[in-house]
């Protein structure tokens, strides 16, 4: 099969900027992935990030961005410690972008596919957070309810849960 011939699946990279490393090995995941076996099955996975997409004009930042996450077959989210800025319309960019995808979620067929990930946070660091952890928090607590996620301790570790995800997709 050719590059042309592979049907493109959008998977969307959420994340504030206190994680560009794990953002890098989601990527490997991804092109990994592509490498093994997405081009024997037709597709071919394409990430995509906040800071690949190129400026343009909007009231917010965040509606540059949106259309992204409206387009995606998956959405992957990685918080830390830091949760972001507020957009106007959610605390954070990556809220705002989950609370997107959750809706399609609900409302779609067939289901974006939604991956979270945190990267745990050391137990001295829980007893006194600041204000964006508890931000992140929050909103782990919130969504909870409705989501699966995973925690992960080293990028490596990331790495390989976002591929045997992608693997099972």
């Amino acid at each position: 099969m050719t590059a042309n011939t592979l049907k493109r699946v959008l998977v969307f990279i959420a994340s504030p900027g206190d994680v560009s490393d794990s953002r890098n090995f989601v990527r490997h995941a991804v092109e990994r992935i592509n490498r093994l076996v997405a081009e024997d099955n037709g597709f071919l996975l394409e990430p995509i990030g906040w800071e690949d997409i190129p400026p343009g004009k909007g009231n917010r930042a965040q509606e540059i961005i949106n259309p992204y996450i409206n387009a995606a077959s998956i959405f992957i989210g990685i918080l830390h410690r830091r949760f972001g800025q507020p957009t106007g319309e959610a605390e954070s960019g990556t809220e705002e972008e989950y609370n997107l995808i959750e809706q399609r979620w609900v409302n779609e067929e067939p289901k974006p596919e939604v991956l979270m990930y945190f990267k745990k946070i050391p137990s001295e660091q829980l007893a006194d957070p600041g204000e964006q952890l508890q931000r992140v928090l929050a909103f782990k607590e919130r969504i909870k309810k409705t989501c699966l996620y995973k925690e992960f301790e080293s990028e490596r570790e990331l790495e390989e849960s976002v591929q045997d995800a992608l693997h099972d997709w």
